[in-house]
């Protein structure tokens, strides 16, 4: 479509994107300036009326999603050729996916957040019927303020209604984040998008998603029969709760999973706050404070909310540039205009005079009145020459001798969001009088509620005291709840002991990753971490030889004293600080504990030889006793006893 051409009220700009079903241009409207992106239908498909059904459902759907993190659409219409196009709001910002690329994974903090957001779009989408079906990292916009943008209903399935959509038995979506069910063509419900987030959320927190292959094939395989990796498993200073929840998303059973996107996120807004210091405000309020001013100017997207029949885009297709925004859809066309029985006149740009009809410019119409149109009304010009961009109208003279427009009918059409709601102050319209009364009372019990539930989570939202935290953390061991006991109450008296608590649960936390990572095979362990795992496989059951172990394994790979040319890495840092506690654990243990009980057995005995009348019998069974336990650290206490009384002998 050339550039500088109209589309309703707006003057078209460079393509930005292309599908099979149309393309997708950046555009201004002609009066407000507003930048967006318009989706124009390619011809043939504009053409068949099935396809027109469809538009229509799919349109009247998709403008009920108003949400802060789902991209907007406009307004729509027809252009004078009879194809069908669209506008929608024009994002900014860089994908998840390039995130994700970018950092390798992201904290659990900044997964919560956005997983909030994703959640609250889903049950908007949900509520009003619609299923996303595609939901990945590519698909997700964070804007310059963090909000998330939901973008490409590229497959949305509007359950209830199947007479046209995509049926049952057709693979659609992205297999890497792909439901189950979905892969073997099952049905498709709400609950098939939790487990499309469960799949975002668990790439956020490891940087890939849960199942990988070399083909399509490979990964839908591995979708219906295998187990993802315990995220625990890979990082064990994730939250507990928050594993859960990723892990009871990705259930095979669609019937296992969460019930509802609200209830996915309610328990993302515990997980926040029972374990954040700072507890951010809600979904509604921007999730942080800033962004690094790096943002990639190649991850601007604009994305089509569409069916893929309605010319769904690749979501990899971006436009860049400023975006101006706005809260609300805007009124198209003259700002001046009158609107009158749901009829509006559109003055076309470019043109000197006003366009108007008898019937105006049309609200959203019906399939039939559509098709009805594009075959009865003529293109503007005449001969051969070029079509202007504004249909030709003819002016006749009334019996004043005014000038008037003709009655003919116009081909050309555009209708706002807003464009068929009711008029609110006309009598004809406006509500009677008891449901004015009904509204009214409902008004008044919703505050009522409303005051009642804010009450009642202010009193829930209070931090809880030392004790409360001390309770729950030694009951759980949770090492995030230590971490706020510490924060919160560092001058407690029973902050030393919570600080071993927690130098012991990550202690603990490590030894079963590198155990779990040595034993699948995940990643290659270093000497160092191999070694680690040998001094301290005993610590529990043999105090004293795994502080020998330790010692020996400090000797060997303590580097303090060597100057080399960079610093010691973080991880073998924090081995190292955990072979000094341990070991001075278990010095200070063993110090002040009692002796195996294997060992004062043996003492027995020894005092037992050492009392006999007969020396030589004495000094057999003594050095019987050194001979057999020599090697036994735990002996070592006896075996001492037995060589000092037989030097004596």
């Amino acid at each position: 479509m050339p550039i500088d051409e109209y589309l309703g009220p707006y003057k078209i700009g460079e393509l930005i994107g292309r599908g099979g079903m149309g393309n997708v241009y950046s555009a201004v409207h002609a009066k407000t300036g507003e930048r967006v992106a318009v989706k124009l239908i390619a011809a043939h498909v504009s053409d068949d009326p099935r396809f027109r059904r469809r538009f229509d459902k799919e349109i009247r759907a998709l403008r009920m999603l108003k949400h802060r993190n789902i991209v907007r659409i406009l307004g729509e219409g027809e252009d004078n050729e009879g194809r069908l196009f669209y506008s929608m709001e024009l994002c900014e910002g860089e994908t998840l996916q390039a995130r994700i690329r970018r950092n390798r994974k992201l904290s659990w903090q900044e997964t919560v957040d956005i997983s909030i957001q994703i959640a609250a779009a889903l049950k908007l989408a949900h509520d009003i019927g619609v299923t996303h079906r595609d939901l990945k990292p590519a698909n997700l916009i964070l804007a310059p303020d963090e909000t998330v943008k939901l973008v490409d209903f590229g497959i949305p399935k509007l359950f209830g209604d199947d007479g046209e959509q995509t049926q049952a038995g057709s693979v659609l979506g992205t297999p890497d984040y792909m439901a189950p069910e979905q892969a073997v063509g099952g049905p498709i419900t709400p609950r098939t998008d939790l487990y499309s987030l469960g799949s975002v959320m668990y790439a956020m927190l490891l940087g890939r998603a849960p199942f990988k292959g070399k083909n399509s094939t490979e990964v839908i395989d591995a979708l219906r029969n295998d187990r993802p990796i315990p995220l625990d498993l890979v990082d064990a200073d994730l939250p507990k709760p928050l594993t859960e929840l990723v892990h009871h998303l990705l259930e095979k059973d669609p019937a296992d999973r969460p019930p509802t996107a609200l209830s996915v996120m309610n328990r993302l807004k515990d997980i926040r706050m029972q374990f954040s210091s700072d507890v951010t405000a809600g979904v509604e309020s921007s999730t942080t404070s800033g962004l690094d001013d790096e943002l990639s100017e190649t991850d601007s997207s604009v994305i089509d909310p569409l069916t893929s029949e309605l010319g769904g885009l690749d979501s990899a297709a971006f436009g860049t540039g400023q975006v101006a925004r706005s809260d609300a859809a805007t009124s198209f066309g003259d700002s001046d205009s009158h609107v009158a029985n749901d009829n509006t006149a559109i003055e076309q740009p470019g043109t000197d005079n006003a366009k108007k009809t008898g019937g105006g410019i049309s609200g959203l119409g019906s399939a039939t009145e559509l098709a009805s149109r594009s075959k009865t009304l003529k293109r503007s010009g005449t001969g051969g020459s070029a079509r202007s961009n504004a249909p030709e109208t003819t002016k006749e003279r009334g019996p004043d001798g005014a000038p008037q427009e003709s009655t003919t009918k116009l081909r050309e059409r555009f209708q706002t969001v807003e464009a068929g709601s009711i008029d609110r102050d006309d009598p004809a319209t406006s509500p009677p009088l008891t449901h004015a009364f009904l509204h009214g009372m409902a008004v008044a019990v919703m505050v009522t509620i409303l005051f009642s539930g804010g009450y009642l989570f202010y009193r829930s939202i209070q931090p809880p005291s030392a004790d409360e935290l001390y309770t729950t953390l030694v009951e759980s061991g949770n090492q995030a709840t230590m971490g706020v006991f510490l924060r919160r109450f560092p001058d407690d008296h029973r902050a030393t002991e919570v600080r071993q608590m927690q130098m012991e649960s990550k202690l603990a936390a490590t030894l079963r990753r590198l155990n779990a990572q040595a034993g699948i095979g995940l990643v290659e362990l270093s000497p160092a971490e191999e070694g680690f795992i040998a001094a301290m496989q005993d610590r529990h059951s043999d105090p004293q030889g795994t502080t020998e172990r330790i010692e020996s394994w400090i000797d060997a790979f303590d580097t303090s004293d060597v100057t080399n040319d960079g610093a010691r890495d973080a991880d073998f840092a924090a081995l190292m600080d955990f072979a000094v506690y341990e070991k001075k654990r278990l010095s200070s243990s063993s110090a002040r504990t009692t002796i195996d009980a294997r060992a004062a057995q043996l003492l027995e005995q020894v005092q037992t030889a050492a009392e006999s009348e007969d020396a030589d019998a004495a000094k057999k069974k003594l050095s019987g006793i050194v001979e057999t336990f020599q090697e036994k650290s735990w002996a070592k206490p006896a075996v001492d006893r037995a060589r000092e009384l037989l030097e004596s002998l």
